[in-house]
């Protein structure tokens, strides 16, 4: 006899399986990044950005990620993906962030747009 959480887990591997991943960045070549993201040019005092694991990391390569320079400064940064339709499904955006509060921080965010 099947139970109902081998039917919901054997549903979870089926929809992981036909899943398609449309932007995916691994940040694993280098400098390559500079080529596939773009900086803005709306303002001429954007801060720049590098890339690095940040203070606490597991292992370096896998915790790569795109990292701002210099403090009390707004960024914008952007990269192309494919044109593609969810229509008719479920589109997911994941992301991850590390964010140290600065002793004069006392505004500060983040934000997405597709």
């Amino acid at each position: 006899m099947t139970s109902p959480i081998s039917f919901v887990v054997l549903l979870c591997i089926i929809s992981y399986a036909k899943s398609k991943i449309y932007f995916q960045e691994q940040f694993k070549d280098g400098d390559g990044w500079k080529k596939r993201w773009i900086l803005s040019e709306y303002r001429n005092d954007y801060g720049k950005f590098n890339l690095s694991c940040g203070q606490f990391y597991n292992d370096p390569e896998e915790n790569l990620g795109l990292t701002t320079t210099e403090d009390i400064k707004n960024y914008a940064i952007s990269a192309k993906f494919p044109k593609f339709s969810n229509k008719d499904k479920l589109l997911i955006i994941q992301y991850a962030t590390k964010r140290f509060t600065l002793p004069y921080d006392d505004c500060g965010g983040l934000y997405i747009k597709v």
